[in-house]
């Protein structure tokens, strides 16, 4: 799944904007992937830019001297907030997953910094969010062999209006034949 092969060959090379370019791609869909944020932590702190790579190295759960100072800026400079507003700068992949996908050491240290109410609400919401759109998946998925069976309905009526309307014609026309002779 993760090229880890090529982002670790992109920053040998020092084209950090390639290693940056492909987690990028892969941060999409990825979910929450504690590997893929550790490594495009350690790739936006290569590239000086502390805050944004404070703000992976977090949510990666890794906890090492050399990130400390990159976490400690990203928290200080977003933590002024309501818990709300802070998740809402997290990305899509770490946005819409329930509370227990975290690693329980960014849970605790969430912990210390918001309200557990806050937290809790923000999850709930996302967690009904996600039961929400199981349940719509589910719905379009049983109705699937329902609507096949509707257009091949059609289809057929379609298709035996039309032989109806051929035969009216055949019909005319041996009608036409006979009265001509």
């Amino acid at each position: 799944m993760i090229e880890v092969k090529k982002i670790h060959e992109a920053c040998d090379k020092e084209e950090f904007w390639r290693a940056k370019q492909i987690l990028q791609g892969r941060l999409v869909n990825s979910g929450y992937h504690e590997e893929l944020f550790l490594l495009y932590g350690q790739v936006l702190l290569k590239m000086g830019d502390k805050v944004e790579a404070g703000k992976f190295l977090f949510l990666s759960g890794e906890r090492i001297n050399d990130y400390a100072d990159s976490i400690a800026l990203f928290i200080s400079k977003y933590s002024k907030t309501n818990f709300s507003n802070f998740w809402s700068r997290m990305p899509v992949s770490a946005r819409s997953v329930s509370r227990h996908s975290i690693p329980s050491v960014v849970m605790l240290e969430l912990e210390e910094y918001f309200c557990d109410k806050e937290i809790t609400s923000t999850f709930d919401k996302i967690e009904k969010q996600i039961e929400k759109k199981q349940n719509s998946d589910t719905y379009v998925s049983e109705n699937i062999p329902l609507s096949i069976w509707f257009v091949l309905g059609l289809i057929l009526f379609v298709f035996m209006a039309g032989i109806i309307q051929i035969l009216q014609m055949l019909w005319t026309l041996w009608d036409l034949l006979f009265v001509w002779i």
